[in-house]
C-alpha cells in the first residue's frame, strides 16, 4: 500500500491534454491528496488507528510526542491539524460557503479563484512532507 500512495507523488497524464488544467498544473494527483492523506496516516498508525477515528484524531495520534511518528510542516502542530482538517472537511462536505466566509472571500466564485487551488496544492505538499518521513520498506519513520 505504501508504494501505491507513494506513486501518487508523480502526477498523471490524464490532465495534460486539457489546456485549462495544464495552465494550473496537474490536479488529478493533488485532488487525490485528500483521501490519500487520511489513508497514509492510517497506514503509519497501524493498529493504533481506530475504525471511528477522524482525520483530526489520526493526525493528533501520529504527531503526538508519545508516538512521534510524523511531524507536520507547521510550527504549531495543533494549528496545522486544524488547517488540514478544515480543508478536508470543505472538500468532503462541499461546504464552500463556509470556507468562503472563513477565508474572507466575497463570494464562492472568489474563493475558487483565489483559495481553492492553493489549498489543494498545500494538502498535496503536506502529504509529500509526511511521506518523506516514512521509510517505504518498513512503513516506520526514517531512522527508526
Amino acid at each position: 500500500m505504501l508504494s501505491q500512495v507513494a506513486s501518487w507523488r508523480t502526477g498523471c497524464t490524464r490532465c495534460r491534454p486539457f489546456a485549462r488544467w495544464a495552465a494550473l498544473g496537474c490536479k488529478c494527483s493533488q485532488v487525490r491528496a485528500v483521501p490519500a492523506l487520511e489513508r497514509f496516516v492510517r497506514i503509519v498508525l497501524g493498529p493504533k488507528a481506530g475504525d471511528q477515528d477522524t482525520l483530526h484524531t489520526l493526525l493528533e495520534k501520529a504527531t503526538s510526542k508519545r508516538l512521534g511518528l510524523i511531524t507536520l510542516p507547521y510550527d504549531d502542530q495543533a494549528d496545522g491539524i486544524k488547517k488540514i482538517t478544515a480543508v478536508r472537511n470543505t472538500m468532503l462536505h462541499g461546504n464552500y460557503e463556509q470556507a468562503t466566509m472563513a477565508t474572507g472571500c466575497g463570494s464562492v466564485a472568489d474563493y475558487f479563484k483565489t483559495q481553492f487551488a492553493s489549498e489543494i496544492d498545500t494538502l498535496f505538499k503536506i502529504l509529500d512532507h509526511i511521506m518523506r518521513q516514512i521509510a517505504p520498506a518498513t512503513g516506520r519513520p526514517v531512522g527508526a
